[in-house]
């Protein structure tokens, strides 16, 4: 039996040695599957038409919180990807639009999305 300076048995520094190799190679393989997008979320987005002359920013609501997408300019037409915190396995999600210097706030109504959708929504003037 052959031992190192350390006293351990070289036999017990070879499973050491073959067990740190095979997690260095499962942690690789791990991270080249979510980037090549095999196992990334998909893009979720909602699609704004804004038919209205006032540019409104736009926020997506969840039952807790309230998020700013962006703004969309008057008659005019954008996409905005929805954070995928926000967005786990059917999520039920509502739009508002505040209007620049207006009063009126337009809302949807509440609805399910899941990962990879894009829900479109027309504001009227």
């Amino acid at each position: 039996m052959l031992i190192t300076r350390s006293g351990v048995p070289m036999r017990q520094v070879g499973r050491r040695v073959s067990v740190a190799v095979l997690l260095v190679v499962l942690a690789a393989c791990s991270s080249a599957r979510t980037r090549g997008g095999e196992t990334a979320q998909e893009e979720t987005t909602l699609r704004v038409e804004n038919r209205s002359w006032t540019e409104m920013t736009i926020y997506v609501l969840t039952s807790t919180e309230r998020s700013r997408l962006g703004t969309v300019s008057g008659n005019s037409t954008r996409v905005f990807p929805i954070p995928g915190r926000l967005v786990f396995g059917a999520t039920a999600l509502r739009f508002l639009a505040d209007p620049l210097g207006g009063a009126r706030e337009p809302a949807t109504r509440e609805i399910t999305v899941t990962a990879g959708d894009q829900v479109t929504w027309i504001i009227q003037n």
